[in-house]
């Protein structure tokens, strides 16, 4: 015969209920437990919240979870844009330039060729300055196609007419050095300071065309990549938000899901506490007193 819980199989023999689980069944019903369960819950301090798993996240990524998508800085490409602009402005100028003065050329091949070479100079800048505007990448790689192609034609000029002028300033060098006299040099028809300052004012105006259209080449060459990869950070960005904005709404899931999982187990914990502590009492009610045990031990008559 059962005379206390602990010989009773028919439940399992359960605990006292910790402080932890009390607290956490507070904090997750907002309400407070069965009076039993309180009573058999000795309390050690003050409630805690409940320990999560799954945590609140951000509403958006954070920055360190991924550093290296920071490739671009504006500074400098807000300098680059302001200096490539300045090239392109320098260059239209300089082929107007040179278009005034391809009229005064004599020869008709290359009054076409510097015509039509400064004209698409033009164009290639004032096209190149729209793409920086709207950081378009097909006007500035028309830009830089043109700048290569202006290259090849300042260095194939440039050649040339340090070429046609070399038997002039030899012809002078051979004055100042005595070898021919000046009735020689007048019977050539040289005038041997106009002949250096031409060919000082042709490299000088080389040298400019030269170091603009290299400049301008690079200048456009980087700012196109730049906004390559402006728009590819960009991209990235957006896919990252995308990617965290879907794991935050299964987080959320995961969330109420974990939600679900301890409050039916808080409940079941209580159920469990609830009914030991009703079973011990009835047991405890079940016990026969003294008086009638030695009223039932008696020799029966």
């Amino acid at each position: 015969m059962a005379t206390g819980p602990e010989d009773d199989d028919s439940f399992p023999p359960l605990r006292k209920p910790s402080q932890l689980y009390v607290d956490n069944y507070i904090a997750r019903s907002g309400t407070t437990p069965a009076p039993r369960t309180a009573a058999l819950t000795p309390r050690q301090g003050p409630a805690r919240k409940a320990a999560r798993i799954f945590y609140p996240l951000e509403d958006k990524c954070p920055a360190h979870y991924y550093p290296e998508l920071h490739l671009v800085n504006d500074v400098w490409m807000f300098r680059i844009r302001w200096a490539l602009q300045l090239m392109c402005t320098m260059q239209v100028v300089m082929s107007v330039v040179l278009l005034l003065y391809s009229s005064s050329l004599h020869n008709q091949i290359d009054k076409t060729f510097t015509f039509a070479t400064n004209l698409l100079g033009i164009v290639s800048a004032v096209l190149g300055f729209v793409g920086v505007l709207l950081n378009y990448r097909t006007l500035l790689l028309f830009l830089y196609i043109n700048e290569l192609f202006g290259l090849s034609n300042v260095c194939t000029v440039f050649l040339m007419r340090l070429d046609d002028n070399s038997s002039s300033m030899t012809s002078c060098g051979m004055l100042d050095n005595g070898e021919l006299s000046q009735a020689q040099v007048d019977q050539m028809g040289l005038d041997c300071d106009e002949v250096r300052s031409t060919q000082n004012a042709v490299v000088v105006m080389m040298v400019l065309l030269l170091a603009q259209l290299w400049f301008t080449c690079v200048l456009s060459k980087t700012y196109m990549e730049m906004v390559q990869d402006h728009l590819n950070d960009s991209d990235d960005h957006s896919l990252i938000d995308f990617i965290w904005e879907r794991r935050r709404e299964t987080w959320i899931q995961l969330r109420r899901f974990e939600d679900v999982v301890q409050r039916q187990f808080e409940e079941l914990r209580s159920s469990l506490v609830n009914r030991h502590g009703s079973k011990r009492d009835l047991s405890a009610n079940m016990q026969p007193t003294p008086s009638s045990a030695s009223l039932s031990t008696g020799p029966r008559t």
